[in-house]
């Protein structure tokens, strides 16, 4: 049978895992089962405005939460409080408990990036962040950088005075074509040799 959720008040609106918590316990004193919408129902009540989207089914459910106390995080105070990183890695940001978030280059997990989101949500700004945190805390020999940026104003460009940068920002698209190649190559002939250093990492912004 389905149960109502009771007592939802007493949850903190951001702590949702206390309520699952609550809707199962309920659910076995009940020996019953809570029904989606019912859970559905009952974090909407619970969350009010600071939900943004519930989707689910029966064995899900998905939630997003605006958060209303969002504010910028600075690089450079990342840094500064993070004097040294492990070898190849970069910051990324911080996580939900406001720890550096970083990533490491050389975990098969971590070989491909892929930044996504809609317009104007930061995506070349996080990018920039990292590759920026690579450099100024890894050394040039351990890792170099190939920019390519379609954009009619490469916004990669300043990171090419950069000592990591093989050269500038690769934009026309022959060209990219060409350093493509290029990279493909040398992949070959590294493999070939076991050649390791230096880590070559290709960042690659608005190419379609």
């Amino acid at each position: 049978m389905e149960q109502e959720i009771e007592e939802t008040t007493e949850v903190d609106p951001f702590d949702v895992n206390d309520f699952f918590r609550l809707s199962i316990w309920q659910n076995k004193f009940a020996r019953g089962r809570v029904h989606y919408q019912t859970v559905k129902h009952g974090m909407q009540n619970l969350l009010g405005s600071a939900m943004v989207k519930l989707t689910g089914n029966e064995d899900f459910l998905e939630y997003y939460l605006a958060r209303e106390d969002d504010v910028p995080v600075s690089l450079l105070q990342l840094l500064r409080d993070m004097p040294a990183l492990p070898e190849m890695s970069a910051i990324l940001g911080v996580d939900e408990d406001g720890a550096p978030l970083l990533v490491d280059l050389r975990a098969p997990e971590s070989a491909h990036i892929l930044i996504a989101g809609e317009a104007g949500a930061g995506k070349t700004m996080l990018l920039r962040s990292l590759l920026l945190s690579l450099a100024i805390r890894q050394r040039q020999a351990l890792v170099q950088m190939v920019l390519l940026d379609g954009s009619q104003r490469p916004e990669l460009a300043s990171l090419a005075e950069l000592p990591h940068a093989l050269g500038p920002v690769v934009s026309e698209l022959d060209d990219v074509a060409e350093t493509l190649n290029f990279l493909v190559n040398e992949m070959g002939y590294r493999q070939e040799q076991g050649v390791k250093t230096p880590a070559l990492v290709v960042a690659i912004d608005e190419i379609e």
